[in-house]
């Protein structure tokens, strides 16, 4: 019987202690677990938000870096390194005329020409720059003087880096048109054109005439002077009464003498028929020497 009661008890406190251990760990234990994971899983999360945005903040940070970088090299590349601000597009020029304009100083030298349509360079110069220039560009500001009469109407001024050919990639142009040589009612001159340096050597001149008797009209060089150096005669190319024709005519006149001074002038008249007299129509200085 004490047995028996002594075994209940003992089962009494087992079942009493397994109980308590259940209740101790739903409502205690358990539930500060749940929080600290709840907890963990929170600091966690707030760590990987930080790190997305940071990453997010460096991601925008790199891509405005090379969006700038993107920038500036853009802007290098479509500043031009030469630029010719006068003569101006489309402006009549003579034999000599200033070239102004700026070009990144680290090109050392520009070269500077005058061509035709037909591609013949008429004159060129160097230009230099400033190595020591503490600007970036340097001024351009030079005399171009043609030692060639061009062979058509319009041309261009070509600029580009001396230290390459001229089709480089730098190269500017500015289109111009050649000043007639002093035009008169029956007479237009396009070559030579005033100012220009002669050389003498083989020579082209050509225009338009009208009204010449047989369609002939004559032509002299003459010095400060008036020492005749050439003379002849050109005629037009078609039917030049009551219009204009157009008349060419190359010759080699040689080399000009030294006596013959720093200056001259090439004179175009017409002949009288009737009596002989001279009328002049169109006078075009040069520089000879």
């Amino acid at each position: 019987m004490k047995k028996g009661i002594f075994i209940a008890i003992i089962s009494g406190v087992l079942i009493t202690g397994v109980i308590g251990g259940i209740l101790l760990f739903k409502y205690l234990i358990l539930p500060n677990y749940s929080q600290d994971k709840k907890e963990d899983n929170k600091t966690t999360q707030e760590e990987e938000q930080k790190d997305s945005t940071k990453s997010d903040t460096n991601k925008k940070s790199d891509t405005n870096t090379n969006s700038e970088n993107n920038k500036q090299n853009n802007e290098n590349s479509t500043t031009p390194k030469i630029i010719i601000t006068s003569p101006e597009a489309q402006t009549n020029i003579d034999g000599k005329f200033l070239v102004t304009g700026e070009a990144l100083a680290t090109l050392q030298e520009v070269t500077i020409h005058v061509q035709d349509d037909e591609g013949t360079i008429l004159g060129q110069v160097i230009a230099g720059l400033a190595s020591g220039d503490p600007n970036p560009m340097h001024g351009i500001y030079q005399q171009i003087q043609l030692n060639k009469s061009p062979m058509t109407k319009t041309g261009k001024i070509v600029a580009y880096p001396t230290s390459e050919s001229s089709d480089s990639q730098d190269r500017v142009e500015v289109p111009i048109a050649f000043e007639a040589g002093l035009s008169a009612e029956r007479l237009i001159v396009y070559s030579p054109i005033k100012e220009m340096y002669y050389q003498g050597g083989e020579t082209t001149i050509w225009g338009q005439m009208q009204d010449f008797f047989e369609g002939t009209g004559y032509v002299k060089l003459l010095n400060s002077n008036g020492g005749t150096l050439w003379e002849g005669s050109f005629t037009s190319l078609s039917e030049n009464y009551n219009q204009f024709a157009d008349f060419s005519y190359t010759f080699d006149m040689g080399q000009i003498p030294l006596a013959a001074g720093d200056e001259a002038k090439w004179v175009f008249y017409d002949v009288s028929m009737q009596d002989g007299s001279t009328s002049i129509l169109v006078e075009i200085p040069v520089q000879i020497h």
